[in-house]
């Protein structure tokens, strides 16, 4: 049987696989690299990901980036169903998926860059929070009455979503008024397979 890697920490869009490979119960070997050591930009790394970014994934010889595709292969090979259970499930699933990187995420790293910076900047983080005021109501409108994205059952949808609003850890940005996500984030950061895909495994 093929060894799978998984290149990348239990944090931003690493995190979300991590919680794929755990919901679908697959054994798999947790790979972190020392970013600041520039262990990303190696000869050996480049190989399977020539942007020299996490996360990357193997599957043996099968070498693949990009989070979301990560995601998409893990569900199709491991467990189909949380790619949804008809043709219109399964693109509701993508949509959520790349509205969720194309909208919140650009938000809230944005929000979040003085963590990097060392410094806060008041108007990048107005931005930041005025573009999250336009979309949040859509997510939060999107799960009223519902306890998933889409359909009956936990989906990539759920998992990709979700995971980029862990962004907002430190809470800079009030999610109070969105009283349908709060109550689906919390079910979703309480399954064990969340914990799990948070969690260093023990050497």
């Amino acid at each position: 049987m093929d060894v799978l890697k998984l290149y990348g920490g239990r944090m931003g869009t690493s995190l979300r696989c991590h919680w794929a490979l755990a919901e679908a119960g697959v054994q798999y070997e947790s790979v972190s690299l020392n970013m600041k050591e520039g262990e990303h930009k190696k000869e050996d790394f480049l190989k399977i990901n020539p942007n020299g970014q996490v996360p990357a994934f193997m599957d043996g010889n099968f070498a693949l980036f990009e989070s979301l595709a990560i995601n998409d292969y893990i569900a199709e090979k491991f467990q189909p169903e949380l790619t949804g259970a008809n043709p219109q499930e399964k693109a509701l699933v993508m949509q959520w998926s790349v509205w969720s990187g194309v909208n919140l995420h650009r938000f809230l790293t944005q929000l979040i860059s003085y963590r990097w910076t060392g410094a806060k900047d008041e108007k990048v983080m107005a931005e930041a929070k005025s573009g999250l005021d336009r979309f949040m109501p859509v997510l939060d409108k999107a799960l009223e009455g519902k306890s998933f994205l889409v359909g009956e059952k936990l989906t990539l949808a759920d998992i990709n979503v979700a995971a980029v609003l862990t962004y907002n850890g430190s809470n800079d940005y009030d999610m109070s008024p969105y009283t349908n996500v709060e109550v689906w984030m919390n079910a979703m950061f309480a399954r064990p397979a969340f914990k799990a895909a948070k969690e260093e495994p023990k050497a």
